[in-house]
Parts: structure tokens; sequence; C-alpha cells
């Protein structure tokens, strides 16, 4: 996602909120850098068009191994929080048949991030 560059955000967030915004415009900064390297109509559009990241793809793929070894870490303060044993069961059924979907990544991404958050801190 090419806008999820930890300095790219860092920066864009320390803007003031007029270079971020104005008259019905969003993401100005990215869009006076654009001038005179895209067609006005593009640069100056306001149709919206987003994009998913590959997560299914990611998880049914490389980073099934990453998702067992982060369950099988131990993070005291997780465990106190989530149920871990049916967390393992739904991540070992979904890596097992590669059958990871948004529904799934919606339900579970946020339990994985929140423990390899909190593995880093402790």
């Amino acid at each position: 996602m090419p806008f999820m560059d930890w300095r790219l955000v860092t920066f864009t967030m320390a803007l003031p909120e007029a270079s971020k915004a104005a008259d019905g415009y969003t993401k100005l900064i990215a869009r006076q850098a654009m001038a005179g390297k895209m067609p006005e109509s593009i640069r100056m559009g306001r149709r919206k068009v987003g994009f998913n990241s590959p997560m299914p793809e990611w998880l049914n793929g490389p980073l099934s191994g990453w998702t067992t070894s982060l369950l099988d870490g131990k993070v005291a303060a997780f465990s106190d929080i989530v149920d871990e044993a049916r967390l393992h069961r739904e991540v070992r059924r979904l890596n097992a048949s590669k059958s990871w979907n948004w529904e799934s990544v919606g339900r579970i991404w946020p339990y994985l991030n929140m423990k390899w958050a909190m593995a880093k801190v402790s």
C-alpha cells in the first residue's frame, strides 16, 4: 500500500489540516506533488478509487507460517483478554484449508495484529 510507509504517514500527520484537504478536495499534498506529472482530469478528479491489500492471499500463502509462529509465542496480557485456544483452532483451520477470505481476515486479523503489537512491547 503506497501511502502506508511510516515516514510518509508521520510526515503527513504533522501537516496542518489546510495542507490535507480544502475546497472539497482531499490528499492535497499528493495532488500538488503530481502537478505536471499526470493529466489534470485525473490529478484533480473527485472520484475516489480504493484498493485492498491482498491479505487473504498473503494469509493463505507467505504469512501462514507467521500466524502459527505468532500464536505459538506467549504474551501473558494477551492470554488474559483473548480465548487463545479458540483463536489457535480457527487460525489452524484456515491455514490448513487455505480458506482465508475477507470475512475471516476481518474477524481474526485484529487479534493477530494486537498480539503482534503486544509481543513487541512486552
